[in-house]
């Protein structure tokens, strides 16, 4: 028996079967073989949502500066190096430095709820004096704990040896896997709806087809306009911050960070206000208790504009639904799925809209004389 003498050898298999081998080796080798294939398995999920993100950005690069599409991957990895190295740089030193001033600002803290408390009397109102002081020695433990385990949580991420080598390995896997995507996505997208031609009936197989088109368009539009409402909200809050320390005697602490904390976090419908909020108050009270109310109050203003006007109106003109169904179907996906339903709701309520109205479009086409005798008689009424 002979091998076919046609076989040739390509840079592309080289480099595929070298990093099928070093895997191999690891996963037999290494003795925590598992979390290895954990660590393959999530870099090649997150390379796939890479790939997704950045493919519209390839695609711009590519048509507009007609570019090779690997001269356009190459600037938009470039371009995401450089907004994450601004990340790293500003956010991560503002983090720990912000958790190790709250955390010597916590005993300040204390004595100001104390001398609050003090001059309210509050022995007028049958309140124990000894019960608030040991409320307020358990949050004040409560409150240095927490901080100093999230301080030791940031040391531990970052100076574990295994956690780096780990997450190296699998940073290099999702670029690699992203880079080989990004150039042949085309082709990949091709491929993937060849294949549902090939595994489903014709007729299904061309509506599959067409549903997926309409969700994949509908996706990145949310994502456009979540987008724009997240850099209204960081930007509003940034301004309302400075303002506040501009006309008042306080001043609000790691502004840059608080904006940027609530601007990230409201990607996430419903909850991301609220996981914005949390860190951002408790860095607001190291600037003391207006300082904390006032971040409360501008957080509470902006995110009530944020969900009854600029979600609705933003998402309804990108996404093309209105702010009923937007609100709608918000409201839906989270009793129904959460934060993966919040996430979605949208693309795929607008998705079950236009095939909603391509049907109507269908029967109104099909039966036009049944549909204007309804109008008639319903007017007729």
């Amino acid at each position: 028996m002979g091998f076919n003498s046609d076989f040739s050898i390509t840079k592309k298999s080289v480099i595929a079967y070298t990093f099928f081998v070093i895997l191999i080796i690891r996963l037999v080798i290494v003795d925590n073989a598992l979390a290895t294939l954990g660590v393959v398995i999530k870099s090649i999920i997150w390379a796939l949502v890479l790939i997704y993100l950045m493919s519209p950005v390839v695609s711009k690069l590519t048509k507009k500066f007609k570019l090779n599409r690997r001269v356009s991957v190459l600037l938009s990895f470039l371009l995401l190096f450089v907004i994450i190295t601004m990340l790293i740089l500003v956010v991560t030193p503002a983090i720990v430095h912000s958790t190790e001033l709250f955390i010597q600002s916590i005993p300040k803290m204390n004595e100001a709820i104390n001398t609050f408390f003090s001059e309210l009397n509050l022995q007028d109102y049958s309140i124990s004096v000894e019960f608030l002081s040991e409320f307020l020695d358990y949050f004040n433990t409560a409150l240095s704990q927490i901080a100093r385990g999230f301080l030791s949580f940031l040391e531990s991420a970052i100076l574990s040896a295994g956690a780096v080598i780990n997450s190296i390995f699998g940073f290099i896997l999702a670029l690699l896997v992203s880079w080989y995507g990004l150039t042949e996505y085309p082709s990949m997208e091709n491929d993937f709806y060849e294949s549902i031609k090939v595994i489903l009936p014709k007729r299904a197989a061309k509506e599959t087809i067409r549903i997926l088109m309409i969700v994949d368009e509908q996706i990145k539009k949310f994502i456009v306009g979540k987008g724009i409402t997240c850099i209204f909200v960081g930007v509003l809050s940034f301004i309302a911050m400075l303002l506040f320390n501009y006309f008042t005697d306080y001043s609000i602490p790691f502004v840059s960070l608080i904006a940027l904390i609530i601007g990230i976090t409201n990607i996430i419908p419903y909850v991301g206000p609220i996981i914005g909020a949390v860190p951002s108050l408790l860095f607001a009270l190291i600037g003391g208790f207006p300082e904390f109310l006032a971040v409360f109050i501008i957080i509470f203003i902006i995110q009530q504009l944020e969900s009854i006007y600029l979600t609705p109106k933003v998402l309804g003109s990108v996404v093309g639904i209105s702010p009923f169904w937007t609100i709608v179907f918000l409201t839906m996906g989270g009793a129904l799925g959460g934060l993966f339903g919040l996430l979605l709701s949208v693309p795929i309520g607008a998705t079950l809209l236009i095939l909603w109205h391509e049907y109507e479009a269908y029967k109104k086409e099909k039966n036009p004389d049944f549909f204007n005798d309804s109008i008639n008689n319903e007017g007729d009424n």
